[in-house]
């Protein structure tokens, strides 16, 4: 019994101690995990301190890019908009240049468009002017005025080397008019053109008699084949119901009718020109073309002229307004261009009746100019001094002298003009003889 009680007792001893040693085991067990959970959590809010500390951070990160990209596009938006003002001021520059470029053309142009139409208000004067001094000197004349009118086409078509044109005025019979105009383009086998003229210079142009007459003359020249095409020109009067130019076709050949009126702006020159070069264009397409295609085109090309010229006929306001308003200056210039030319007729006439007078001084600042001194008179005593140094004397007779026909026809009728030139020649031959003479004499005197 004793001994279970020993045995009891140290089972009791052992278990105390084990349960103590369990106890402190569980102890420092409970005091390594508070210290390793104390521990864990300083970890944990490390981490969390590192966390936020990264968050603001990136947040600070993303302020920085945030603001950089802002700088950036503010400074982009700046140079884009100093861009654009660069370019539009350029672009204001350019367009600045341009317009004054334009406008400097605009100005060039209206400048040519001003001298062109004073040009041609200067020539339709002058043509004016010629045509009524003609008239003047010719009323009454009817074969005259038709000689002028023939010779100024005939002039005009010589300058634009458009073939032959050839006076047929003198033949009577039907199918001839004034001028047979022939032209060989020489372009394959296009024929040549043979052309029925007829010109008007006078103000009966629109008489039926004068008009069916053409008519007839076409109708004939075409049934013979003689003519391929005619032309009628009205120098000084428009034609009842027609354009300046208009084309037709007749007899189965091509009609051209042309005119204009003394106040007309287009010259009549100008108008016998445009008449010949465009039938000298016009001829290839009509010899290529049947007579339905040539008949069209020649409408088309009528209504294409009325309308060029349709022009002119504008500009007949603007050159009647220059003339009304420059009447009076016109008026006082041809007043006293009439008063100089009748001096200078008379001057001329006194100096030519008078040859002995010519050397006459009216004082000592003004001489009188000799006719001698005028293209006319220095041909005169060229020829006499040519004649002088040839045969030694003075010619005889006029036709002795080598002159232009012009000016023979001019000394002929001024007898004194060839009387003062010869004795000019006299003179001056026997001045020269006489300084011969002493320059012999001092030779003589002086050998050395």
């Amino acid at each position: 019994m004793l001994e279970n009680a020993s045995s009891r007792a140290d089972l009791d001893a052992q278990m105390e101690e084990f349960n103590r040693r369990l106890t402190e085991q569980r102890e420092r067990l409970n005091m390594t995990n508070c210290e390793e959970r104390q521990h864990l959590l300083k970890e944990m809010e490390a981490l969390r301190e590192e966390l936020r500390r990264r968050q603001g951070n990136e947040a600070i990160v993303r302020e920085e890019m945030r603001t950089e990209n802002d700088t950036k596009v503010r400074r982009v938006e700046t140079e884009y908009d100093l861009r654009l003002t660069r370019n539009d001021e350029v672009h204001k520059a350019q367009f600045e240049t341009m317009r004054l470029l334009h406008e400097e053309q605009v100005e060039r142009l209206r400048r040519d468009v001003r001298e062109r139409d004073e040009r041609m208000e200067a020539a339709q004067n002058l043509t004016n002017e010629r045509v009524e001094a003609l008239f003047g000197s010719l009323v009454g004349n009817s074969a005259k005025r038709g000689d002028v009118g023939e010779n100024l086409v005939k002039s005009v078509h010589d300058v634009l080397e458009l073939g032959e044109l050839t006076k047929t005025n003198k033949i009577k019979a039907v199918g001839y008019a004034d001028h047979d105009w022939d032209y060989n383009l020489q372009q394959g086998d296009l024929p040549p053109i043979r052309g029925l003229i007829e010109v008007k210079f006078s103000h009966d142009a629109n008489a039926k008699r004068d008009v069916n007459k053409f008519r007839a003359d076409v109708k004939d020249a075409a049934a013979s084949q003689r003519s391929n095409m005619a032309m009628y020109i009205s120098l000084v009067e428009r034609l009842a119901g027609k354009a300046h130019v208009c084309v037709e076709v007749m007899h189965g050949i091509p009609v051209l009718w042309a005119s204009r009126g003394t106040d007309d702006a287009i010259p009549a020159a100008t108008l016998v020109e445009f008449a010949f070069k465009v039938f000298a264009h016009l001829w290839p397409f009509l010899t290529s073309s049947g007579e339905s295609a040539a008949s069209s085109t020649l409408q088309t090309l009528s209504k294409l002229l009325t309308t060029h010229l349709a022009q002119y006929d504008k500009m007949d306001t603007n050159l009647r307004a220059l003339d009304k308003a420059g009447e009076s200056i016109r008026l006082q210039t041809n007043q006293l261009r009439s008063i100089r030319d009748c001096l200078v007729a008379g001057i001329q006439e006194f100096q030519i009746r008078h040859p002995n007078s010519v050397h006459v001084h009216i004082d000592d600042k003004m001489p009188v100019t000799s006719l001698l001194d005028t293209d006319v008179g220095q041909s005169v005593l060229t020829a006499v001094r040519a004649h002088y140094d040839a045969k030694k004397r003075t010619p005889s007779l006029v036709k002795e002298l080598d002159l232009d026909p012009e000016v023979n026809d001019i000394v002929s009728s001024n007898p004194d003009l060839f009387a003062l030139a010869k004795k000019r020649v006299k003179e001056e031959n026997k001045t020269s003889g006489y300084e011969a003479r002493s320059m012999r004499k001092k030779a003589k005197k002086n050998p050395e």
